[in-house]
């Protein structure tokens, strides 16, 4: 496992870093781009602020690795000034998109509109954490407030979804650790027990993306069959980091239980890789883009595998994290230009050559190449 550290290290630093650096900056107006080509050029000015927070939680997280540097930093503050300045709407959520120039663009999207504020506060805290200016904890805790209240309203009368629940964890658990407090730690503890026993259906051996609040899957319609196993493994490595934190060894017994069971279905025992979506039934999936392979799962399925190995010591995660390492690396890992295709087709033929989209910019990869090097030993 040695061998990897250089290599998750130099992919960090030497290319997927200096590419955002180059092409995602936006020097004219401040803010970041997201939406750029195979080589990054530019295809879309519109600022997604799912991209934006996301940035700025990336690069404070840069400055306070042990591979910190300042201009890391300034990045980080510039980001959070221009956003700061234009991303609330005056309900005080965040718009889901700005125009170049900080107007307004699009007030919701979806059921994708709610994870905005969660971003937001993500950004804010992080940044807190490596410079503890008071604007940078005040946006933290009202944005992590209206990511809670938007995301109750969104479930009302509805059924519960797994997202809402593990990014909130990684919200707490990200706003805890950076202004060093346990306020949130009943309501963080409370989300960790229904991902883990809510979401997981002992029954099927599975976990669900949605689940009624009675606990019974719907197997009756595509929606309530879904399972997306990206979420399930990056859920996972987000209660292990709280109960490592906190010392909780059931937790984390529990923890590598699931994530054993998860990895079995996850993966595509035709082709290899990590599936998008699968079906809790094995039917056939309903909407076409579900067959694709994506970027993030493989990220987030590396990062779990390697926390529960450091946390258990078990081989069983290794051979998994590099099993998922060779398929990733050799599919979406572009050989001859920076960065990361963001969906390959089931095979894992590339075909979609840009680089960055309104959900794909400086995030889930630099993460997890940042957490794996941190995690591998030297």
């Amino acid at each position: 496992m040695k061998s990897f550290r250089h290599k998750y290290e130099s992919e960090l630093l030497e290319r997927v870093v200096p590419f955002w650096i180059e092409h995602g900056i936006d020097r004219e107006h401040d803010g970041f781009f997201s939406v750029v080509g195979r080589k990054g050029e530019l295809l879309e000015s519109e600022k997604y602020l799912w991209m934006q927070w996301r940035a700025v939680f990336m690069f404070a997280a840069l400055y306070n690795s042990p591979s910190s540097r300042p201009e890391w930093l300034e990045h980080a503050w510039r980001g959070f000034d221009f956003l700061s300045r234009h991303s609330f709407r005056s309900d005080g959520h965040c718009y889901f998109s700005l125009k170049r120039d900080g107007s307004p663009g699009l007030i919701e999207f979806g059921s994708y509109g709610v994870f905005t504020d969660a971003f937001a506060a993500i950004g804010a805290a992080e940044l807190y954490r490596a410079d503890p200016q008071p604007r940078y904890r005040e946006i933290a805790l009202q944005a992590t407030a209206n990511y809670r209240a938007g995301f109750a309203a969104a479930e009302a009368g509805g059924p519960m979804s797994l997202a809402h629940y593990m990014i909130l964890i990684n919200v707490l658990f990200v706003l805890q650790r950076a202004l060093r407090t346990t306020d949130c730690d009943t309501v963080l503890h409370q989300a960790t027990k229904v991902v883990l026993d809510h979401f997981w259906s002992r029954e099927h051996h599975v976990m669900f993306e949605s689940m009624p609040a009675n606990g019974k899957p719907d197997l009756s319609s595509g929606n309530g069959r879904l399972l997306n196993p990206g979420h399930a493994l990056e859920g996972m490595w987000f209660v292990m980091q709280y109960a490592e934190s906190v010392n909780d060894r059931a937790m984390i017994a529990r923890c590598l239980d699931l994530t054993r069971a998860i990895l079995q279905y996850a993966w595509d025992p035709v082709h290899g890789g990590i599936l998008y979506f699968k079906d809790a039934r094995g039917l056939p999936l309903l909407e076409g883009r579900q067959y694709l392979k994506t970027w993030w799962s493989q990220n987030e399925a590396l990062i779990a595998c390697l926390y529960a190995w450091k946390l258990s010591g078990d081989e069983f995660f290794a051979d998994w994290f590099q099993k998922i390492d060779a398929w990733a690396w050799k599919h979406f890992r572009d050989p001859e230009f920076p960065e990361w295709y963001p969906h390959v087709l089931p095979d894992g033929t590339p075909f979609m050559f840009c680089k960055g989209t309104m959900f794909k910019g400086f995030f889930h990869l630099p993460r997890c190449l940042l957490m794996c090097a941190q995690m591998l030993p030297k």
